[in-house]
């Protein structure tokens, strides 16, 4: 069994009113499964991560979050990991601009033939 899974257990319990009403509470774990198991083309693939520091629970978690994003994305070869301090889980939210810079930035390097390993 997955160490994070038997050491953070109690966050395995989704009541069946978040299951049925298929929100991200509810859906979490199927999601990430999915995740897990996905085969993608070699694509850019591009996860921005979250790091800003939070409550006390979030603030545990984080490096386990930090780790299966890094974990996921270096199973692509064209995967990029980008580290964010000044957002937690809604970094479209907070950093939108982040969020588009990064993309216009590797459409414009896909556009021009650059590889887009490079991209910061």
């Amino acid at each position: 069994m997955d160490l994070f899974k038997v050491k953070y257990s109690r966050f395995y319990v989704v009541s069946e009113k978040h299951r049925i009403a298929q929100n991200e509470w509810g859906c979490q774990w199927d999601s990430l499964a999915q995740a897990k198991d996905s085969r993608l083309p070699n694509i850019p693939i591009i996860v921005i991560t979250g790091m800003a520091k939070q409550d006390m629970l979030k603030n545990s978690l984080l490096p386990q979050w930090l780790e299966s994003h890094q974990k996921w994305i270096s199973r692509f070869p064209q995967g990029r990991h980008l580290v964010t301090t000044n957002s937690g889980h809604n970094v479209i939210l907070k950093e939108p601009e982040l969020v588009v810079e990064t993309v216009r930035k590797l459409v414009e390097r896909i556009r021009t033939g650059e590889p887009p390993d490079r991209i910061q």
